[in-house]
């Protein structure tokens, strides 16, 4: 949980995956992301694609790098009650 006052937001290597993970910085050579912690929790959590994000302002990126996470994370739309 974060202390009030201190923010959400950073430079982050993520890798999506079997073994997903994020990595405080940025490796070079790899495409650049830049969103809000919504605009990213929706893309990550599948409610939202990350081209129609891009029309709402929340992400902004390279067409590759967006369609690869459409591609990466299409995932069924979340539905309130589900059983994990």
């Amino acid at each position: 949980m974060t202390k009030p006052g201190k923010a959400l937001g950073g430079d982050y290597t993520i890798h999506f995956g079997e073994q997903s993970e994020a990595m405080p910085g940025h490796k070079k050579n790899l495409p650049v992301l830049h969103a809000t912690v919504g605009g990213f929790s929706r893309l990550w959590l599948g409610s939202v694609r990350a081209n129609a994000l891009t029309v709402t302002g929340e992400i902004h990126g390279e067409q590759g790098l967006l369609d690869k996470l459409e591609q990466s994370l299409s995932l069924p739309l979340p539905k309130a009650g589900w059983e994990f």
